[in-house]
């Protein structure tokens, strides 16, 4: 088969990110999500010199980590880009102050802007372009990839990019990332907590952020601190001479874990709560396992459990017996299915 470094485009990349790793003794979750940071941070700095725009805008949580690798590019590269952390959120931007943030942040000023999520239906760009004004055709949204259903007159192709699937295309990529959507969106969270809404505290208008569990904040900070120094490392070795990285690059550490991961990196991975608490502890697990005896009492319910579970390879390989060959869930469903175990 072909050599690691020579899957895909950007072969010189993974070569170089693999010699390091094992020099220095790669171990991390960051591991899974240094590929997928820099290559769609790459994307979003290529999309806004495509467009002209001196402002990009990360969106919290998910953009705190393009963020700080998009200001390592562009320290290097000495560009005029305004590169800003914009707290906001489904929730804050209906709060009545939203508005007032997005002006105090010099989001509503006229001019090209770009801003960045992670994905999936684009609902916070649509927010964003009613309160923030703007001509049509001001606003490009960055993300990993969009679903079709976030198809609609404000949200389209013409000012949208992502990085690994648009509109559900192409089918096979996005059928993948969604089988284990939590792991873009753990590996992306910004270690504090998501943003509530906003106050006035004197002449400004500040955000208010929800309380976040230690463990997490711990997880998401070693995480970032990981693929940060990874970054630096082939900042270092490339020279600063960084090329586009091509959409399987960006997936070759991560595919492993969506389709067929071992036992040991669905626990360490499961041991990080998906879901905070409403107070900052507790929350759930992306895996809310099952006991072998309710599953065998009731397999409909199994079948629906890893069907609807944020991470699917994950539940598989967590429920099956130890001398099952791992499978994707695709094969599990089908193989569950001729045994008529459905959902």
């Amino acid at each position: 088969g072909p050599e690691r470094g020579d899957v895909a485009a950007g072969g010189a990349m993974l070569r170089l990110l693999h010699s390091y790793r094992r020099a220095m003794g790669g171990e991390g979750l960051h591991r899974y999500a240094s590929l997928m940071a820099i290559g769609w941070t790459l994307d979003i700095l290529a999309a806004a010199r495509a467009v002209g725009a001196r402002r990009v805008y990360f969106m919290a949580r998910d953009g705190w980590l393009p963020l700080e690798i998009a200001r390592r590019v562009v320290a290097r590269t000495g560009e005029e880009i305004e590169l800003r952390y914009l707290a906001v959120s489904r929730r804050a931007l209906s709060d009545e102050l939203a508005g007032g943030y997005l002006a105090q942040e010099g989001f509503c000023a006229p001019g090209m802007r770009v801003v960045v999520d992670v994905g999936w239906r684009g609902t916070s760009q649509v927010a964003l372009g009613r309160l923030g004004g703007g001509a049509p055709g001001e606003m490009l949204g960055c993300y990993l990839g969009l679903l079709p259903d976030a198809l609609r007159p404000e949200l389209g192709p013409g000012n949208t990019r992502c990085a690994l699937f648009g509109f559900g295309d192409p089918a096979g990529v996005m059928g993948m990332v969604m089988d284990g959507y939590v792991l873009p969106e753990l590996f992306f969270s910004a270690p504090h907590g998501t943003v509530l809404g906003y106050e006035r505290r004197d002449s400004r208008v500040e955000p208010v952020f929800a309380a976040e569990d230690g463990g997490r904040v711990a997880a998401f900070a070693a995480i970032a601190e990981g693929v940060l120094a990874e970054f630096d490392a082939l900042d270092g070795m490339l020279d600063g001479a960084w090329e586009a990285v091509s959409r399987e690059a960006m997936l070759f550490d991560l595919a492993p874990l969506l389709t067929t991961p071992e036992v040991a990196e669905v626990r360490a991975i499961n041991a990080i709560r998906f879901i905070n608490g409403p107070d900052g502890t507790g929350g759930l697990p992306a895996i809310n396992p099952m006991p072998w005896h309710e599953m065998l009492l009731h397999p409909a319910r199994a079948m629906r459990r890893a069907r609807d579970c944020p991470w699917r390879a994950g539940w598989v390989r967590l429920h099956l017996p130890w001398p099952a060959p791992p499978m994707d869930y695709a094969t599990f469903a089908d193989r569950a299915g001729r045994l008529g175990l459905r959902a």
